[in-house]
């Protein structure tokens, strides 16, 4: 017969091995990045515009402070669009996002043949265009 100090270690074990795979499945579903939404992108641009006004922004970039006051402004967006909530490093990366996006939609812009849709906000391309890669690693 085992002793009683026995069948309380492995309920103990048991109990604890429990808690443990809960933990585990709570903290999983927890989002680990932001997800942005359109008003999201707004909220972020009307913010970091009012510092590049008040000049708090050297050569284009953005102080942190810029990106920390982003964040607040953003401070439940989460709730709506999903996602972990917004911090200084997201909105900073997501600001990089949008610059680079940009320019993007400015290349194709410029080049000959290309246009713009301004009902649909989009870049309008020519049908017969070979190679899209190839014109735009140019």
């Amino acid at each position: 017969m085992p002793p009683k100090n026995a069948s309380l270690s492995l309920d103990t074990k048991e109990n604890d091995f429990q808690q443990e795979s809960r933990e585990q499945t709570v903290s999983s579903k927890i989002p680990q990045n932001a997800k942005w939404i359109s008003g999201d992108d707004a909220t972020l641009l009307t913010s970091l515009n009012t510092f590049a006004n008040g000049n708090s922004a050297d050569n284009a970039m953005f102080k942190s402070a810029a990106f920390t006051a982003a964040a607040k402004a953003l401070k439940d967006s989460h709730k709506t669009s999903g996602g972990a909530p917004k911090t200084a490093q997201s909105c900073s990366r997501h600001w990089s996002t949008l610059k680079a996006n940009c320019l993007i939609v400015q290349k194709l812009r410029e080049l000959s043949g290309f246009g713009w849709d301004e009902m649909r906000k989009i870049v309008e391309w020519p049908v017969k265009i070979e190679s899209c890669w190839g014109i735009l690693s140019r």
